[in-house]
């Protein structure tokens, strides 16, 4: 997949959830799309250099929470213990 078609489905993604009323509809879906192509793109990036999984999961926690995207769900499972499943480096 191209930046572009990540970026588009992104934007699907992001109209699906306002139709669903988990994200408010007035949500720049365009803006707010690109800013997590980028959130992606630079965690990828990071990831190069920062092998700590807190780390990484902080900095997207504060990009999503700004975007108004971190659910109370997510924020509640990391209270209780809940660390992103790890992968095999």
């Amino acid at each position: 997949l191209g930046v572009r078609d990540m970026g588009q489905r992104l934007e699907q993604l992001l109209r699906w959830a306002v139709e669903r009323g988990e994200i408010s509809p007035t949500t720049d879906i365009s803006g707010t799309a690109l800013a997590l192509l980028n959130l992606l793109v630079g965690l990828n990036l990071m990831s190069k250099a920062i092998r700590s999984e807190e780390d990484l999961w902080t900095a997207a926690r504060v990009t999503l929470d700004g975007l108004g995207l971190l659910s109370d769900q997510a924020q509640t499972l990391e209270t209780l213990g809940y660390s992103a499943p790890r992968y095999a480096s």
